[in-house]
């Protein structure tokens, strides 16, 4: 747990890169600051963590059409999005709707929610599709196996040995929580990737843990990107967010014509980042 209000994050400060693109959502929560390059390098993209949100996985896979796709999560599934569908159709034509039919802000909340709820449901059946090597699978991660999780050791071993090439698998993870319990067992894998963007829940909470993370995944890789999720907001009385999204990349993939020479930027980067939660302003990182 965070201890002390003088803490600072030095220990995470990126080497700023000129090839940082952001791929993903443009507006809100949903898109990752990487390196085109990481994208140029990549065979297999692993995403761990969709819910409703594939918009990272698509814009990947629109700048490189040659990798396959291998999204995980155990919250979600084809019925899932199917069953909000129909049930969102059904409300619009119930007797309660009709009621608050007067009521305009009531209906138009109802189509909305219809709208996205179909946009969903038909476009997870279009993405997620075998013929174009996109994999979806009803599996979360976690360090020990189960009816609905999976260990890295069974990941790794389920990918096509083609696939398992140095330097060509990059990785995001989103899975609230968990990536303080996979992270030493996926970095037994580590020659497989090019890189990873995680996004780290509760920070100031577990900041010894957090740290020894960082810690060791810089042995093999450079942090190119942070990122302050304002939906956490800072912790109290610190100026540390609760939660990050970082950017790794593979120390020796990083040229040095690509580095920014002096390295004085500021965070969030302008024209990159764009605040999670499009209501309030992001979250300033100070590098103390």
């Amino acid at each position: 747990m965070l201890k002390s209000q003088t803490i600072n994050l030095k220990f995470i400060q990126p080497v700023f890169l000129k090839s940082l693109i952001r791929i993903g959502r443009k507006t809100r929560d949903g898109g990752y600051i990487i390196s085109r390059n990481q994208i140029e390098n990549t065979k297999l993209l692993i995403g761990l963590g969709i819910f409703d949100d594939w918009s990272f996985e698509k814009h990947f896979k629109k700048i490189n059409k040659n990798i396959s796709i291998h999204a995980y999560d155990y919250s979600i599934s084809h019925d899932y999005f199917k069953n909000k569908w129909l049930q969102s159709l059904s409300f619009l034509f119930s007797l309660k709707l009709l009621q608050q039919i007067f009521h305009i802000r009531f209906v138009f909340k109802s189509f909305k929610t219809m709208i996205k709820d179909t946009i969903n449901y038909f476009g997870f059946l279009h993405f997620f599709n075998p013929a174009n090597d996109i994999y979806f699978y009803q599996k979360g991660l976690s360090d020990q196996a189960s009816q609905i999780f999976i260990p890295p050791k069974d990941l790794f071993n389920g990918i096509d040995k083609s696939l398992l090439e140095k330097d060509s698998i990059f990785i995001k993870m989103d899975i609230e929580g968990s990536e303080y319990d996979v992270w030493e067992n996926l970095l037994l894998y580590s020659d497989y990737l090019n890189g990873m963007v995680i996004e780290f829940h509760g920070i100031a909470t577990r900041f010894d843990k957090f740290s020894s993370v960082i810690d060791q995944l810089k042995q093999s890789f450079t942090i190119i990107h942070v990122h302050a999720n304002n939906f956490g907001g800072y912790y109290k009385n610190t100026s540390i967010p609760n939660d990050l999204e970082i950017t790794f990349m593979k120390n020796h993939l990083i040229k040095d014509e690509d580095k920014l020479s002096l390295n004085k930027m500021s965070y969030p980067i302008p024209f990159l980042d764009v605040a999670n939660d499009h209501s309030k302003l992001d979250l300033p990182i100070e590098f103390i």
